[in-house]
C-alpha cells in the first residue's frame, strides 16, 4: 500500500510534466502536429549471421512520437534488400507492443527463423500496424544486413599500439579479429598506415596510397570466437605519398586482405587509430578533477593531469576553462568568447610516456559570459599546449571536457549508492538503503524515491500513460549541508515486477531517484537518478561464485587442487555443479559444440543443496594442468576461473553472474617473484640515510636468485629509470637476493646513504611512495612479470612535523547529558618537533570532518586538548573530557551508536609532511539508556561424541547504561558466519543450549554454564565432516532492548564431534 502511495503522491508532483525519454531512439520530441498515436520503430537487430533454417533473435524498439497513447504490432520479414515488397519478402512473425504513451517506447525481443530461398546477405524488415497511426509513412525499418548460409565473416573489432614511435624505429601492434559467420576458417591479417580512416591496400596498377606495415596469420577461428595478434614492424615511416607537414596516421588493419576465404561481406577493414610519427612532443589531458560545485565569485582549485604520449620531452602549459558544452575553446581575438578561461599553469619537462598532476587555482568564479542566466553547470575543462609551442605530433587531442562544475547557490542532490538484498520473493517485503549526498552550495531537505525497472534508464511515471517503471516506496531526506550525505531506509511491504514487463523476465534494476520533482531548484537535475543493482524476483535459485583460491603457479603437467566458494543469493533452496576453467583472459566460456574451445575446463564438482544465504566451498583437482589448446606459445599466465550451473539447471533468477574470473595461475618451469611488504622510517630528513626492509616470495616453480631495488616515486606507479628519457622514480638502493625456492619468501635490508627527493618532482611535494622493484631486468625470465612492483608507503621527506593518532579509548557507552573522558594517543611521525592541539568528536560515520563555518555540522565536537611538544617518534596520551554528551544536531533521531574520533593538527599549525593522516576514527561509543550485552569469551571441549553432552562456558558482560538480564545461546556452526533460525529457511546452525543470566548492572559480567547435546550441524564440504565452530549468541531474539545488536555474537574455537 506504502508504494502505491507514494506512486500517486508523485505523481500528483509531477502534474502534467513531458515524460522523460523511454530509451535509446527516443530522444525526438513527440510531434505538436500529431494528435493521435505515431509509432516509429527506433531500432532493430538481430546476429551477424545464421545457418539456414536456424532460429535467430530480434530486437527491436518502438516509440510514440505522436500525441496520444496506444498500442500496436510489428510484423516481421527477411528481405533481399531494403526495399519492402509483399511478392519478395519471406515473413518471419509479429511483434505485439504494449500500451504506449506520447514519448514512450518500449524494446522486445522475439525469435525468427533463417528460412530463406538462396544464402547470402538478408536483412530483418518490420512493419507496424498503420490501423490508428496518424503518420504511417515512418512504420517500417530495416536492420542491418546478416548473412545467412555457411560462411565465415573477419572483422576487426580493435588495433592497439603505442601512441607515437620515431621514424625508422619498431612497433608491435595488437590486432583482434573476429569471426562473425557461420564456418570456421583461418585467414591473415595486415597492418596498415594510412593517411586518413580509409584503408587501402596497395594495387599493381598504381602508386600505393597507404603503407602495408606487417602481417600476421589468423589461427582457425570458430563461430562467434575472436582472437587477438601481434604484428611486428621493424621500421615505421609516414606511407610514400603523404603530406610532409603531416605527423599522425591511422594504423588500421585488414583481415583477409586477398579475398581468399568466401565470406559473407568483405568489408574487413578498420581505420585503427592515430599513431604519432617522427620526433616531438604529444601532450594530452587524462582527468581534471575539482569541486563538484562552487558559489558566485568564490575560489576554485583542479588538479590536472597532462602526460606526454609523443617521442621527445618537453614543457608546456596548461589552462582551465569554464564551457556550456564538451567542446572547450580558447578565446578568439576577433569574436566574443564563448568559454570562459580561469587560469593556467606551467607543466614541467615531461619525457615520453610520463604524466605530472598540476594544480590551477582561481580566485572567483563566474558563468561564462555568454551563458544564458537559467544554466548553472558547466563543464569545467581544460587545453594544454594552447598555442601550439612547441610543435607537436598531434593538436587535435589537446582538450578534455573535465566534468560538469554547478556554479550558484543552490544544492545538488546526487544518489551514491542503492543497497538491498541479492533477491526477494513474488509479494514479500523488501528494506533498501539510499545514500544520498548534497554536492551543492546551499542545504537542504529533499525526498527520495525507489524504483524497480527494466533497465538502467530509471523512469518517472507519466500522467497520461501507464508506468514503465515501478515505485516501491519513499522517504524524506533530511536537511543536506553542502558536502554532507546521509543514507535513509526505503521499505516496500510488497514486491511485485513492474506490469509492463515480459513474463519471462526475473531480474530488474532496483535503483532511485531524489528530488523527483525539482523542488528546491537544483544546481543539476541531470545526476538525480541512480540504476541501483539487479534484484533477482521470484522462487527460485541464484547462484554466484564469490571466490576462486588455489596455488600462484604449476608446472606443466602437474596435478592441481582449487577452492570454489558458491553461493545461493536466491529465494528457494537447490543443489548445482561448478566447473573449473583455465582461460587466456577474464572472460570465461563454456566450450561450444560446434566449435574449438577457447577456454578448457579442468575439472568440476557438485555443489550440496544451498538454502537461500547460504555459501559453500567445494574442492577442485585437476590431475594434470596444461596450458588452454588454443593459447599462444609465450603465454604463460592464464586466469583460473570458474562457472557455476552451466547449463542453467535448476533455472535461476539471474545466469549473468554465474562466472568468476578467477586469478591468474602462471603455468610452466620459472620462478615467479613478488614483493610482499616494504617497510621502512615514516620520514627522513634531506640528505639522510635510510633501511628499509622488502620482502620477497618466489611464487613460481623454479629456484632462482634475482635482484630488488629500492625506489622513490611521486605515486604508486613505480617506474624504473628508462635510458632515453629522465627518470620519473629515484632508485635508491638495490641488493641481490639469494636463490628463492618455490613458495619460499626472504626479506632483505636495503640501504640508502643519503635521501633526496626525485629530481623531476614538484617542489612542494614532500611524501614520496618508498615501493620497490624485484627483477627489474626480467632474468631470469619469470611466469609473470606483470606482478613485480609494490607502491611501498608513503615516506615524508625533508624537516617537518607529521602527527598521527594511534588510538581513540573511553568507556564503551553513556548515556544522554553524562559526562565522558577518552583517552587518545598521538604521534609524532615526522622529523622535527613540535606541539599540536588535538579534539575529540561524535560522528555518525568513521569519516571524522571538523565542523565548517558555512554549513551546519555533521560532526560535534566535544573537547580537546592541547598536546606537548613531541620529538620525532615520540608519544603522548592526553585525556580529554567532555561535560555532557549528546548526539549530533544533524543525526536521525533513531541512532544510537556513533563514532568517537579524534583530529589532530586540524588546522595544519604547524605544518606537516602529511595531512591526510590527521583523523582517526575511535570507536563506536553507544549512546542512551539502555543495557547492551556483550560476550567476551567462549570455552568449550576440542572434542565430543555425537550426542553426548557438552558443556560451554559463556562470558556475558553488559557494557550499557541500564541494569537487565538476558538469554544466552550456544551454537555449533560449520563456518564462521551464524545463521540463526529464520521462518523463511531452515538454519543451517545448531543451537546446543540456551540459559538466561542474572541481572547484570552496568559494567557488570557474568560467566554462563551451558549444557546441551553436540549434535553436529549439516555439513556441504566433506573435507570437514564431524568439524564445528562453537560461538555463543546473547539475546537471540532481541526480547531484550540494547543499545547495540551488532556485537551479540561470539566465534569460540573449533571442536570435532566424533560418530
Amino acid at each position: 500500500m506504502k508504494a502505491s502511495l507514494g506512486a500517486l503522491s508523485l505523481m500528483a508532483l509531477l502534474g502534467c510534466q513531458t515524460p522523460e525519454p523511454s530509451a535509446t531512439g527516443a530522444s525526438e520530441a513527440t510531434s505538436p502536429l500529431v494528435t493521435g498515436p505515431d509509432f516509429v520503430v527506433t531500432e532493430l537487430s538481430g546476429p551477424p549471421s545464421a545457418l539456414p533454417g536456424n532460429a535467430f533473435e530480434v530486437s527491436a524498439t518502438v516509440c510514440n512520437h505522436g500525441g496520444q497513447g496506444g498500442s500496436t504490432k510489428a510484423t516481421l520479414f527477411l528481405s533481399a534488400d531494403t526495399v519492402l515488397s509483399e511478392q519478395k519478402d519471406y515473413p518471419g512473425g509479429q511483434l505485439y507492443l504494449p500500451y504506449l504513451g506520447p514519448g514512450q517506447c518500449s524494446r522486445q525481443t522475439t525469435m525468427m527463423d533463417a528460412r530463406v530461398p538462396a544464402e547470402g546477405l538478408w536483412h530483418v524488415g518490420a512493419l507496424l500496424d498503420s490501423l490508428g497511426d496518424e503518420n504511417p509513412g515512418n512504420n517500417t525499418r530495416f536492420s542491418a544486413p546478416m548473412g545467412i548460409g555457411i560462411q565465415a565473416d573477419f572483422v576487426v573489432t580493435s588495433v592497439k599500439g603505442p601512441a607515437s614511435v620515431e621514424f625508422g624505429q619498431p612497433l608491435t601492434a595488437q590486432v583482434t579479429v573476429c569471426n562473425q559467420g557461420t564456418r570456421t576458417e583461418s585467414t591473415q591479417v595486415m597492418l596498415v598506415l594510412s593517411q586518413d580512416e580509409h584503408i587501402r591496400l596497395p594495387s599493381p596498377s598504381a602508386p600505393p596510397e597507404d603503407q602495408v606495415m606487417g602481417d600476421a596469420p589468423v589461427p582457425p577461428l570458430a563461430p562467434g570466437q575472436c582472437t587477438t595478434v601481434s604484428i611486428f614492424s621493424s621500421s615505421v615511416y609516414p606511407p610514400p605519398t603523404n603530406t610532409p607537414d603531416v605527423r599522425a596516421f591511422h594504423l588500421g588493419a585488414v583481415v583477409d586482405p586477398f579475398n581468399s576465404v568466401p565470406e559473407f561481406t568483405e568489408n574487413n577493414t578498420h581505420p585503427g587509430y592515430l599513431l604519432g610519427v617522427g620526433y616531438a612532443p604529444d601532450f594530452v589531458i587524462t582527468s581534471v578533477k575539482g569541486q563538484a560545485s562552487v558559489d558566485f565569485g568564490q575560489p576554485l582549485t583542479a588538479q590536472v593531469t597532462v602526460c606526454n604520449q609523443g617521442t621527445r620531452a618537453r614543457e608546456t602549459r596548461v589552462l582551465l576553462l569554464l564551457s556550456q558544452d564538451e567542446h572547450i575553446r580558447l578565446p578568439s581575438p576577433t569574436t566574443p568568447p564563448e568559454d570562459q578561461i580561469v587560469g593556467d599553469a606551467p607543466v614541467p619537462p615531461l619525457a615520453p610516456n610520463q604524466c605530472t598532476t598540476v594544480s590551477i587555482s582561481s580566485s572567483s568564479i563566474y558563468p561564462p559570459p555568454m551563458s544564458p542566466p537559467d544554466v548553472r553547470a558547466f563543464h569545467l575543462g581544460a587545453v594544454v599546449d594552447p598555442y601550439y609551442a612547441p610543435e607537436e605530433l598531434r593538436t587535435d587531442n589537446n582538450t578534455h571536457p573535465g566534468y560538469l562544475l554547478g556554479v550558484g547557490y543552490g544544492p545538488d542532490f546526487a544518489i551514491t549508492a542503492v543497497k538491498g538484498p541479492a533477491s526477494v520473493d513474488f509479494g514479500q517485503p523488501l528494506t533498501a538503503q539510499v545514500t544520498v549526498c548534497n554536492q551543492g552550495t546551499r542545504a537542504r531537505d529533499t525526498r527520495v524515491f525507489l524504483f524497480l525497472s527494466q533497465d538502467e534508464n530509471i523512469r518517472l511515471p507519466s500522467p497520461s500513460a501507464p508506468p514503465e517503471d515501478q515505485i516501491l516506496g519513499d522517504a524524506p531526506v533530511p536537511p543536506l549541508a553542502p558536502g554532507q550525505c546521509t543514507t535513509v531506509s526505503i521499505p516496500s511491504s510488497s514486491i511485485y515486477p513492474p506490469p509492463t514487463s515480459p513474463p519471462n523476465v526475473r531480474a530488474f534494476h532496483l535503483g532511485a531517484v531524489v528530488d523527483p520533482y525539482y523542488a528546491p531548484e537544483e544546481l543539476r537535475t541531470d545526476n538525480n537518478t541512480h540504476p541501483g543493482y539487479l534484484l533477482g524476483i521470484g522462487n527460485a535459485p541464484d547462484f554466484v561464485i564469490t571466490s576462486v583460491k588455489g596455488p600462484a603457479s604449476v608446472d606443466f603437467g602437474q596435478p592441481l587442487t582449487a577452492q570454489i566458494t558458491v553461493c545461493n543469493q536466491g529465494t528457494r533452496a537447490r543443489d548445482t555443479r561448478v566447473f573449473l576453467f583455465l582461460s587466456q583472459d577474464e572472460n570465461i566460456r563454456l566450450p561450444s559444440p560446434s566449435a574449438p574451445p577457447e577456454d578448457q575446463i579442468v575439472g568440476d564438482a557438485p555443489v550440496p543443496p544451498l538454502t537461500p544465504g547460504q555459501c559453500t566451498t567445494v574442492s577442485i583437482p585437476s590431475n594434470s594442468i596444461y596450458p588452454p589448446p588454443m593459447s599462444p606459445p609465450d603465454v604463460r599466465a592464464f586466469h583460473l576461473g570458474a562457472v557455476v550451473d552451466p547449463y542453467y539447471a535448476p533455472e535461476e533468477l539471474r545466469t549473468d553472474n554465474n562466472t568468476h574470473p578467477g586469478y591468474l595461475l602462471g603455468i610452466g618451469n620459472a620462478p615467479d617473484f613478488v614483493i610482499t611488504a616494504v617497510k621502512g622510517p615514516a620520514s627522513v630528513e634531506h640528505g639522510q640515510p635510510l633501511t628499509a626492509q622488502v620482502t620477497i616470495c618466489n611464487q613460481g616453480t623454479r629456484t632462482e636468485s634475482t635482484q630488488v631495488m629500492l625506489v622513490l616515486s611521486q605515486d604508486e606507479n613505480i617506474r624504473l629509470p628508462s635510458p632515453s628519457a629522465p627518470p620519473e622514480d629515484q632508485v635508491v638502493g638495490g641488493t641481490p637476493v639469494s636463490p628463492l625456492a618455490p613458495n619460499q619468501c626472504a626479506t632483505v635490508s636495503i640501504s640508502a646513504s643519503s635521501i633526496y627527493p626525485p629530481p623531476m618532482s614538484p617542489p612542494d611535494v614532500r611524501t614520496f611512495h618508498l615501493g620497490a622493484v624485484v627483477d627489474p631486468y626480467a632474468s631470469p625470465s619469470e611466469l609473470r612479470t606483470d606482478n613485480n612492483t609494490h607502491p611501498g608507503y608513503l615516506l615524508g621527506v625533508g624537516q617537518e612535523a607529521d602527527f598521527v593518532i594511534t588510538s581513540v579509548k573511553g568507556p564503551a557507552s553513556v548515556d544522554f547529558g553524562q559526562p565522558l573522558t577518552a583517552q587518545v594517543t598521538v604521534c609524532n611521525q615526522g622529523t622535527r618537533p613540535y606541539d599540536s592541539r588535538v579534539f575529540l568528536l561524535l560522528s555518525e560515520d568513521e569519516n571524522i570532518r571538523l565542523p565548517s563555518p558555512s554549513a551546519p555540522p555533521e560532526d560535534q565536537v566535544v573537547g580537546d586538548a592541547p598536546v606537548p611538544p613531541l620529538a620525532p617518534n615520540q608519544c603522548a596520551t592526553v585525556s580529554i573530557s567532555a561535560s555532557s554528551i549528546s548526539p549530533p544536531p544533524m543525526s536521525p533521531p533513531g541512532t544510537r551508536t556513533f563514532h568517537l574520533g579524534a583530529m589532530v593538527d586540524p588546522n595544519y599549525v604547524p605544518k606537516e609532511f602529511r595531512t591526510d593522516n590527521n583523523t582517526h576514527s575511535g570507536y563506536l561509543l553507544s549512546m542512551g539508556q539502555d543495557a547492551d550485552f556483550v560476550i567476551t569469551s567462549v570455552e568449550s571441549p576440542v572434542f565430543v561424541r555425537s550426542g553426548q553432552s557438552l558443556v560451554t562456558q559463556v562470558n556475558v558482560c553488559n557494557q550499557g547504561t541500564l541494569a537487565a538480564s538476558t538469554r544466552v545461546s550456544v551454537l555449533l556452526s560449520t563456518d564462521t558466519i551464524f545463521r540463526l533460525p529464520s521462518p523463511s529457511a531452515p538454519s543451517t546452525d545448531v543451537i546446543v543450549g540456551e540459559a538466561q543470566t542474572g541481572l547484570l548492572r552496568p559494567g557488570w559480567c557474568e560467566t554462563v554454564s551451558i549444557t546441551g547435546n553436540a549434535l553436529p550441524p549439516p555439513s556441504t564440504n566433506p573435507d570437514t565432516q564431524g568439524l564445528a565452530y562453537v560461538g555463543a549468541v546473547v539475546n537471540l531474539d532481541q526480547t531484550n532492548p540494547e543499545l547495540r545488536v551488532d556485537n551479540n555474537t561470539l566465534l569460540g574455537g573449533w571442536i570435532y564431534i566424533a560418530p
